[in-house]
């Protein structure tokens, strides 16, 4: 899942032409902290009215699968199992930094993947989560990247929630803009397996 390009692209100008990848095709709930994601189509996922900042978002700690069926004894060990048997994220401070953005997830539609993301001291008031890809291109015939987004205030560490619908390997893109009015962006290169039990 990338940019779900509809023709070869040799160039830019191809990429700016191909119609955005629809989020909802991969992510099937999407959750930070307590507050559900909301879908919509953003006019304002790739285009800030100010040059882009540093992103200062981090991944905290190593996430977890937790079962939906939290009345499922057998479905909550296997979750268990799970977290137990598979890293899913090399916190060594020696990784090579390309990789650090690299996390591997759970699909399927009864697993929830918490993925703990370090805000820091900043607080950030719109957060829209889409592929990396659509950034590259100018929207659909409206201009507009389907997306999930949060507006509330979102500051320290907060869990990203997300159940997957397939497995692939997938770039995501989470806009942030915080109090002050800066825009920065946080990649998340995600390795989605899907396992038996």
């Amino acid at each position: 899942m990338g940019c779900n390009c509809n023709g070869p692209v040799n160039s830019w100008y191809d990429w700016a032409h191909q119609m955005p990848a629809n989020i909802l095709d991969l992510v099937a709930m999407a959750q930070l902290g307590a507050m559900p994601g909301l879908f919509q189509n953003s006019t304002t996922f790739n285009t800030p009215p100010v040059a882009w900042t540093a992103s200062g978002i981090a991944y905290s700690g190593e996430p977890v699968v937790t079962a939906l069926a939290t009345d499922s004894g057998l479905a909550t060990n296997f979750a268990n199992q799970y977290n137990f048997s598979r890293e899913q994220r090399n916190q060594s401070a020696l990784l090579a930094p390309p990789l650090q953005k690299v996390i591997f997830a759970r699909a399927g539609t009864q697993w929830e993947n918490l993925i703990t993301l370090a805000f820091g001291g900043v607080t950030y008031n719109d957060l829209q989560l889409s592929f990396r890809d659509n950034a590259g291109t100018r929207g659909d015939a409206q201009g507009t990247i389907p997306v999930i987004s949060w507006t509330g205030s979102f500051t320290g560490n907060q869990q990203l929630g997300l159940v997957f619908k397939q497995p692939g390997q997938v770039s995501l893109m989470l806009r942030a803009i915080n109090a002050a009015g800066d825009w920065s962006a946080f990649e998340m290169e995600i390795i989605i397996k899907q396992m038996l039990q």
